[in-house]
């Protein structure tokens, strides 16, 4: 059933009570429209009460590769964080299906979905191998792949990486598309997101390609921002959930939960795990560096100048 039936329901009892009633108008039944109007404005869209499979009504597994802020990582007392794990957890509100998440290596996290010890997964590309083994969900929000390496390189696109060591996810989206695309690059690839920033970062590789959150976050979190610069997008792609192939029940929950979340909600969720590019921070840190100036000048005239006008009165 959907709210604006509920409401018409209630409506209707109301006018009901209303018409069949002797009392004098004063005695109109407020509480009964207090409730109406205040359900209103709790409920003002319509939203479908979901039809859960009988199997997941006591909850889902969701799979997702650690190491990987802020999309999923796992927390300083053991609990899983990150931009995904909150929008699950809204998909769980949104469905009333409980959700619990295992958080692995990504090659782990691959296998948990397709040997059912996991439900789904969290947060995957969608490519030509992987549609052999998972059937995917809608989109869930577009996510770029960018090229990275050490300020002063002379690299300055993957046309240059040609003969040099680039990290990359193994068995990720980036180790498939930049295997294809420049064949010439030599790949070396990490279990976590981590590991292959750490390595980057104590100069193992030329360069590096991860998701772009991802590398913000981590070099912003160790103020590394100023040591590298991002090259390229390499590619972008919508990340979304995926299931064991054949789980059309579950696919079909999962696309009706999330088709109830809608962009404004994803972005809110989204900016409160998200760090700023290196450009935009700079810029922000000069605007604050000019404000907190002027503050400074206005409150010296303030103090000084009431000083002095008091000595002269």
């Amino acid at each position: 059933m959907y709210c604006k039936e509920i409401l018409a329901l209630i409506s209707a009892g109301v006018i009901f009570l209303r018409s069949n009633t002797s009392a004098p108008d004063c005695c109109m039944p407020y509480p009964a429209v207090a409730f109406v109007l205040v359900f209103s404005l709790l409920f003002p869209f319509s939203v479908e009460a979901f039809d859960v499979p009988e199997q997941y009504r006591k909850g889902v597994t969701i799979s997702l590769g650690r190491g990987m802020p802020p999309m999923a990582s796992v927390g300083l007392n053991g609990e899983p964080k990150g931009y995904m794990v909150d929008l699950w957890r809204k998909w769980a509100m949104v469905t009333g299906v409980p959700v619990t998440f295992v958080l692995d290596d990504w090659n782990e996290s691959l296998k948990r979905v397709q040997q059912r010890t996991a439900d789904l997964h969290g947060c995957i590309f969608a490519t030509t191998e992987r549609e052999r083994v998972f059937d995917f969900s809608q989109a869930i929000y577009s996510m770029s792949l960018v090229l990275v390496v050490p300020k002063g390189s002379p690299i300055l696109s993957m046309e240059d990486m040609k003969g040099k060591t680039l990290a990359v996810l193994s068995r990720g989206a980036s180790q498939t598309e930049v295997a294809r695309r420049f064949p010439e690059v030599r790949l070396k690839g990490y279990p976590t997101a981590q590991e292959l920033i750490d390595s980057f970062v104590d100069g193992e590789t030329d360069g590096m390609v991860t998701e772009q959150h991802n590398i913000f976050h981590n070099l912003g979190t160790n103020a590394k921002l100023d040591d590298f610069v991002l090259r390229e997008t390499v590619y972008t792609q919508s990340v979304r959930g995926a299931v064991k192939k054949g789980d059309e029940e579950l696919l079909d929950l999962v696309n009706r939960g999330l088709s109830q979340i809608n962009d404004e909600e994803r972005e809110r969720i989204l900016s409160s795990w998200y760090v700023m590019d290196p450009s935009i921070s700079h810029s922000l840190k000069i605007g604050l560096g000019v404000s907190f100036g002027l503050l400074a000048l206005a409150l010296a005239y303030l103090l000084f100048g009431g000083r002095r006008r008091r000595e002269e009165s």
